[in-house]
């Protein structure tokens, strides 16, 4: 006998994970199971993890994810960041520009206290490489926007840009040695029995998407 699996899933997501990196998940989850309601807010990385802790939410996502005391917090996926410019920069016609010489350039960020922020900071620091940023934004929306305009050079995530790479108003610098991985986590309670929609949407973003157009529901659980 197969069981529906019915319910409301509520995620919390920094913007940049909710706008770019969840909606083909979600698309692909309801699609397998329509009988589920998911629901989507948007916060800062730290209120991510206050959401999940107090219980006003099921699943949070962020990136560079760090340990909390009482949340299961593990990397679900990984992303690059790329030095991302105007279609006319000068530097695009210099071939892959090496990462010590971008300081002669305006280079614009995200604010400090931003997770991504703080982790490119660590990488660059490991390399030897310390950035002064002209300007600061406290989200990845507005700093693709003044890339955009041609206000500086920015590292910004390849799943942000992928549409404004696509249609020409973007472009990637690339840039001589490894790639700048920013990691992406899930965070949920680890003491917390949860419902069987939101076991199977963990287990979801765990395997390839394409796999839920085809895998039967037993047992209530999937």
């Amino acid at each position: 006998m197969r069981n529906i699996i019915s319910g409301t899933i509520r995620l919390v997501a920094v913007p940049s994970l909710g706008l770019h990196e969840l909606p083909p998940y979600i698309k692909e989850f309801l699609r397998a199971f329509p009988q589920v309601k998911i629901q989507v807010d948007y916060r800062r990385s730290n209120e991510v993890y206050e959401s999940i802790a107090a219980g006003e939410a099921d699943v949070g996502f962020v990136a560079f994810p760090s340990p909390r005391k009482g949340l299961k917090v593990e990397t679900f996926k990984k992303d690059t960041l790329h030095v991302i410019c105007a279609p006319g920069h000068p530097l695009l016609k210099k071939g892959p520009v090496r990462l010590p010489d971008l300081p002669q350039h305006k280079i614009i960020s995200l604010a400090p206290e931003m997770p991504t922020r703080q982790g490119l900071d660590k990488i660059l620091a490991a390399r030897g490489l310390r950035f002064s940023p002209m300007m600061e934004f406290d989200n990845v929306e507005t700093l693709k926007q003044a890339v955009e305009i041609n206000a500086g050079i920015a590292f910004l995530p390849q799943s942000a840009v992928a549409s404004e790479l696509a249609k020409g108003s973007l472009a990637i610098l690339p840039h001589q040695g490894p790639e700048i991985i920013r990691p992406l986590g899930i965070v949920s309670r680890s003491s917390r029995m949860i419902s069987p929609a939101v076991k199977r949407f963990l287990k979801a973003l765990k395997v390839p998407r394409d796999s839920l157009k085809t895998e039967e529901v037993r047992d209530g659980t999937a």
